[in-house]
């Protein structure tokens, strides 16, 4: 079986106009869509598309159209024009837990017959109930015993509400057996402004190592959206950062929310007002960085 567990640290670093930096600990799953039925089957409280413990639903992923996840990826690759053979396609994610979902950014690793990780599919959501499918052909950074592969990517899609949509995405991916390491950073014409990164160990995907994952860090996938926000607060009201209001999506590879409901239409409006009540924050260099950690 080929689909993993994983569990590391998520970091985060916000460089211009203040510096802020945070870092959690996380649990990912990495799963070779091909395995979804084997898994539904031999893995005690894992299911696909139905209620359980740990579950991967076709509906979360993939956008909008017919088929399954795999089927709407594939799509997207050839929209993109990538036509390069794919044999199987490993789904990075944090998949439902207690039937509860977000992934503010979800990997899809195209991984030619070879076993070569050749294309990218960033899949990114923001809190505003949209998403965005960024498509990439990867290239080897270098020729270590780590299989390290990279791409550049220009921003399309509005995530935080504290940067403007311009910029370009670095991607970088570092992958051994045992090890994966993916890492994102933000550039724009003032220069590295945001990084992030996901890095953890893999465990065999086996029942015993799911529940004992999950009731390491039961309350992980409901507190995501609370950290996303309990964030926000502290760069607007005490890093003094002002924000950007959110364009209305207009990108092809954008999806957006269909029927956002009543508590994401006042956090759009929270954001309207507060984008319009403060200037822009002047870069400083020698502000000084708030560092909070979770473990």
């Amino acid at each position: 079986m080929k689909s993993r567990i994983y569990q590391g640290m998520t970091s985060h670093c916000r460089f211009a106009p203040r510096r802020h930096a945070f870092r959690y600990r996380m649990l990912w799953f990495a799963i070779d869509l091909d395995e979804l039925s084997l898994l539904d089957k031999t893995i005690r409280f894992f299911r696909h598309n139905q209620a359980a413990l740990v579950s991967i639903h076709d509906r979360d992923y993939g956008g909008t159209g017919d088929g399954d996840i795999q089927q709407r990826i594939r799509e997207h690759l050839q929209h993109a024009g990538l036509d390069d053979p794919i044999e199987r396609i490993e789904l990075v994610t944090i998949p439902r837990i207690f039937g509860y979902v977000f992934n503010p950014v979800s990997f899809y690793l195209c991984i030619s017959p070879t076993g070569q990780i050749r294309n990218l599919v960033a899949e990114v959501r923001n809190t505003f109930g949209e998403m965005h499918h960024y498509v990439a052909n990867l290239e080897t950074a270098d020729s270590d015993e780590t299989e390290t592969l990279e791409c550049r990517i220009p921003k399309e899609f509005y995530v935080s509400p504290f940067f403007r949509v311009d910029g370009e995405y670095h991607i970088r991916i570092e992958s051994t057996e045992k090890h994966l390491r993916i890492s994102v950073d933000l550039h724009d014409d003032t220069g590295h402004v945001f990084s992030a990164s996901m890095e953890g160990e893999s465990r065999d995907m086996t029942s015993r190592n799911l529940l004992r994952t999950v009731c390491r860090m039961p309350f992980f996938a409901l507190t995501i959206m609370t950290k996303i926000h309990w964030q926000a607060i502290r760069l607007y009201f005490a890093r003094g950062l002002s924000m950007f209001e959110k364009p209305t999506p207009s990108h092809p590879s954008t999806t957006p929310s269909s029927d956002p409901p009543w508590w994401m239409r006042f956090r759009t409006a929270c954001v309207h007002k507060a984008a319009r009540s403060r200037p822009p924050v002047s870069l400083n260099p020698e502000a000084g960085v708030s560092t909070e950690k979770s473990e």
